[in-house]
């Protein structure tokens, strides 16, 4: 498992909200509902993927099997 520090899971809130439009507290209550079983809508899930595999390219790290 891939930990991120606090500095990159911030970033990361601040691009998804950016390309989605909304809020890093929206962001980061979707991110901390969806597993206790809130659903997270699917272009913030995918921009959240998109985010997690540009900072895993730029950072030169290999992406996870298994992992979203």
């Amino acid at each position: 498992m891939a930990l991120l520090s606090a500095g990159s899971g911030w970033e990361i809130l601040r691009e998804v909200s950016r390309h989605r439009d909304i809020t890093v507290r929206e962001v980061a209550d979707l991110v901390v509902g969806w597993p206790q079983g809130h659903p997270m809508p699917a272009p913030v899930r995918d921009e959240l993927d998109d985010a997690l595999r540009r900072r895993r390219r730029d950072s030169g790290a290999t992406p996870e099997h298994g992992c979203p």
